[in-house]
């Protein structure tokens, strides 16, 4: 088996263990040098090249902030409460301080577009105000299937009348 393929395995598993997409892109990014932008990975340079381990964790890290910005904000905001609690920290006090300091812009992949960084921020800081706002034991509502009606306008009355 060449090191692609391997490399394509490893990487394949790890992903699969991650069961959302923010979890996936939280892990991508971890891997990222702040400094360089490069993708660094002890295991996976053990089966392919510095340069193979880099492009292939950058794509898996463009497709998983792709499926984040699609992710609703009720999904998006429980897929922090679940990170969060992974950390075993308060999830509001958690989220107080993601707003304050704003780590989830390190998430963003090299090359992603001005509007698609600022819808992902945008996002991201609404998810947290609401985690930050509403104590654990509340579930997020689902949202109504159809919005709710308007009562009928009436015709205008004419001056004449």
């Amino acid at each position: 088996m060449e090191g692609s393929s391997k490399l394509q395995g490893l990487l394949q598993r790890t992903m699969a263990a991650l069961e959302t997409p923010l979890e996936r892109l939280v892990f991508l990014a971890s891997i990222r040098d702040a400094y360089t932008g490069r993708y660094l990975h002890e295991g996976w340079s053990q089966v392919a090249s510095a340069e193979e381990v880099h492009n292939t964790a950058h794509q898996m890290h463009r497709a998983a902030f792709t499926q984040v910005l699609a992710m609703e904000l009720k999904r998006l905001a429980e897929g922090l409460r679940t990170h969060f609690k992974s950390l075993g920290g308060s999830e509001p006090e958690m989220a107080r301080l993601w707003l304050e300091t704003e780590p989830f812009r390190e998430m963003l992949p090299a090359g992603c577009s001005v509007m698609e960084r600022e819808f992902f921020v945008s996002q991201v800081r609404l998810a947290l105000a609401v985690v930050a706002a509403s104590p654990t034991s509340v579930a997020l509502p689902e949202p109504d299937a159809s919005p709710p009606q308007l009562p009928a306008l009436q015709s205008p009355r004419r001056l004449d009348d």
